[in-house]
């Protein structure tokens, strides 16, 4: 099985009843062709930068779900004959494990703490560092 991420955008002239009803009937065919929902949402309503098909308000829905390569094709006939979807896009994505998350929050770390260490030394940390060298002297000679 294959990761996907499906968006669509349907059109903000559709009753909210609709616009649930068309979610719930996508997201069960994606399940009838074996297919696992992983996460779904909607977005709220949203002025597009440029009219689609003369509608300027739309809602974004995106869904992740595991899937065949081979079962993705009844799945998009079947957006492409709604006429409510103004807009869609399915993407493959590639799964990022735990270790590669872990690694990449390691560098981040890792660059913060060397702007940290690189950082060059100001007068005010002078000072204390003299003020440090006193004491010192003063302790070990006594």
């Amino acid at each position: 099985m294959k990761l996907y991420e499906l968006n669509y955008l349907i059109s903000a002239d559709i009753a909210e009843k609709d616009r649930s009803l068309l979610n719930e009937e996508i997201l069960e065919l994606i399940k009838k062709e074996g297919g696992s929902i992983r996460t779904s949402t909607v977005s709220p309503e949203k002025k597009l930068s440029y009219t689609i098909e003369k509608i300027l308000r739309a809602f974004l829905v995106t869904t992740v779900f595991d899937l065949e390569v081979d079962k993705i094709i009844p799945i998009t006939k079947f957006i492409k004959d709604k006429k409510e979807i103004i807009r869609y896009l399915v993407l493959n994505k590639k799964e990022v494990s735990e270790k590669a998350k872990r690694t990449k929050k390691n560098k981040k770390e890792d660059k913060e703490l060397s702007k940290i260490i690189k950082a060059p030394i100001k007068e005010k940390d002078k000072v204390e560092l003299k003020k440090i060298e006193e004491k010192l002297e003063e302790i070990l000679h006594e």
